[in-house]
């Protein structure tokens, strides 16, 4: 029974069933059997209640671990970007029913294939782990990170207007500034600022975004740029 119940019931209802099973079964056995059997019954069902839960605890690790490597970046833990259609699509629609901004904030570091040739791919790697970390210590609890490619990160801001969103992309772009990732090697990211926009679809959106990165790279990079509606879009980056 108190292995049914745990696999049954949530982990933390379980514990409280098996324990006040425990205590019936403790009070019963004192009073109908001799001592040295009612501890020998009380060990028994408490050591099965300790043991099944320590493995339902590790199963629930690993289905976790499993969760986490189908939608997150190994390397960065940053949502992958199988996830990010769905998020878009939510944003849009809360945009459309209710009026609700949203922002993309996409992000590129700065001449990161001369950081892998100078310095190899192995500072690369460090890089991007450390200037992800910077980017989950000082967005919003309700703000959503993917990494879209190889160096380029998209930032999900729900519920945010125009003016806010350029205040999170200039404090996270001095915030890697000056940051010291490398030593004497200054790390610096240009960011491309969308907000979304009643009759647009998701490609339509990160196309937006995509453009405005484009051309804060094509600027003189380490700085931001918002997307203008009219402008024209050019996909190449440098």
């Amino acid at each position: 029974m108190v292995i049914s119940i745990i696999y049954i019931l949530p982990f933390r209802s379980s514990l409280t069933f098996n324990g006040i099973i425990l205590a019936i079964v403790t009070f019963e056995a004192f009073i109908k059997t001799d001592s040295a059997s009612a501890i020998r019954a009380s060990v028994a069902l408490a050591l099965t209640i300790i043991i099944s839960g320590l493995i339902i605890l590790h199963i629930n690790r690993l289905k976790q671990n499993l969760i986490n490597e189908s939608i997150r970046d190994p390397m960065t833990n940053a949502f992958n970007r199988r996830q990010l259609g769905s998020h878009l699509s939510s944003c849009l629609a809360q945009k459309q029913r209710n009026d609700i901004d949203s922002g993309i904030l996409m992000l590129d570091i700065d001449h990161f294939k001369k950081i892998n040739d100078t310095f190899g791919h192995s500072t690369g790697d460090m890089v991007l782990k450390r200037v992800t970390q910077l980017l989950f210590k000082h967005i919003r609890e309700t703000d959503l990170l993917f990494r879209v490619g190889g160096e380029e990160f998209l930032l999900l801001m729900h519920n945010i207007d125009s003016h806010k969103a350029k205040q999170v992309a200039e404090k996270i772009r001095k915030i890697i500034e000056k940051e010291v990732i490398i030593d004497n090697y200054p790390i610096t990211v240009s960011i491309g600022i969308s907000m979304a926009l009643a009759h647009i679809d998701d490609d339509n959106w990160m196309r937006h975004a995509d453009h405005a990165l484009y051309d804060a790279k094509e600027s003189g990079r380490n700085q931001i740029k918002m997307h203008q509606p009219l402008s024209n879009y050019c996909p190449t980056k440098a």
